[in-house]
């Protein structure tokens, strides 16, 4: 092929890694600018001669039938991925606000903040983040979570409006493991409501709160302590330390 090369039939590629793209397309057997065969593909550095692909100069040209399409499905990718990335940020950046929750730090898409979170000295980076976002933030974990760190807003929340803050979140992992919230810790229908107003009455009936019982338990608990600091540290059978009347007296106490 002779002559000036007509631009409009082919793609040009400038910059650093015009060899590897070469190579990359040499190896896959790629057609040439006549559409044959790759013997005919060449890249000129040098010259700049018009000796067919001459005017590319520094530029890897390939005919515009193969590229054209392949760039535009190319640059499609990458901006949908882009476009992603940017609803992705936007989104992660205003979740609180859009769903009414506290301020806080802004999640991560999936993990949550679950990675600005230290393993260990966690109570420091809670209270950094008490300086940062005030008194009530929320945190995803990754599901959101409303911290409060501030006494007042506890007392407000726990105390005042104990009622309107008494339910429990949803949490997967019991839904996957017991295919539901149950017990006192993480039920939140009317079934814990019984539940949790019977265990407080029963232990209010073996004396939990009471002053009178509460001393004699822990008279009785520090005597029990006395006898097994007389062995000195020596390891023992605890089945004799069973038996002593202290012992039997604060079972009976709260039998």
């Amino acid at each position: 092929m002779s002559g000036r090369l007509r631009t409009e039939y082919f793609i040009s590629f400038p910059g650093k890694l015009i060899q590897k793209i070469q190579e990359w397309f040499w190896r896959r057997k790629v057609v040439n600018q006549h559409g044959r065969n790759r013997k005919h593909l060449t890249v000129n550095r040098e010259t700049g001669r018009s000796d067919g692909i001459g005017n590319c100069r520094n530029h890897f040209c390939l005919p515009a039938r193969f590229s054209l399409l392949s760039n535009l499905l190319t640059m499609g990718i990458i901006e949908i991925l882009l476009f992603i990335a940017i609803l992705l940020f936007i989104l992660c950046y205003n979740i609180n606000r859009m769903l009414g929750l506290p301020p806080g730090p802004t999640p991560w898409p999936i993990v949550g903040n679950v990675l600005q979170l230290p393993m260990i000295d966690l109570d420091k980076r809670v209270l950094e983040l008490r300086k940062q976002y005030g008194g009530v933030f929320t945190l995803w974990i990754p599901y959101p979570t409303v911290i409060i760190a501030e006494h007042e807003a506890l007392k407000r929340t726990v105390v005042r409006d104990g009622d309107a803050y008494a339910g429990r979140p949803s949490i997967y992992l019991m839904e996957l493991l017991f295919g539901g919230n149950y017990g006192l810790s993480f039920e939140e229908n009317d079934w814990y409501r019984s539940q949790r107003r019977f265990t407080l009455h029963t232990l209010r009936n073996l004396g939990v709160g009471k002053p009178i019982i509460k001393d004699t338990i822990t008279m009785l608990s520090n005597r029990t302590v006395d006898l097994l600091r007389k062995t000195n540290g020596r390891a023992i059978e605890l089945k004799p330390y069973l038996t002593v009347p202290e012992f039997i007296q604060f079972m009976q106490l709260t039998d």
